[in-house]
């Protein structure tokens, strides 16, 4: 659970994997209160190359960043790596979609 605050407006988000097991998207509630009710609104990624994905969005110094998994190293499903990629919301308290950056040209190490 995340807290934001615009505008002296409370924003609580809640990040959840959505999908089948096969195929993970990351999706957003938000709230007024910690403790809801609650309204859905929507995924903020397409699933990776992994067979599942779960997500966590971190505030660091004023930049807020969507932490996920994929499997571009490995090629493997259950070895997995962390990706961060920057996350921005919309005036609404929204997330907006977040556009893995890829691991292309990335091997393992030597």
């Amino acid at each position: 659970m995340n807290t934001k605050v615009t505008n002296s407006r409370l924003i609580v988000t809640v990040i959840l994997a959505v999908g089948t097991a096969a195929a993970g998207w990351l999706a957003g509630c938000t709230s007024k209160s910690p403790l809801g009710p609650w309204e859905y609104k929507g995924i903020y990624m397409e699933p990776t190359d992994s067979y599942t994905n779960h997500g966590s969005i971190v505030e660091y110094k004023g930049q807020w960043y969507a932490f996920y998994h994929t499997s571009a190293i490995s090629h493997q499903d259950w070895l997995r790596s962390i990706c961060v990629d920057k996350l921005y919301f919309n005036p609404d308290g929204t997330i907006r979609k977040v556009v893995p950056t890829g691991m292309a040209g990335i091997g393992p190490s030597q």
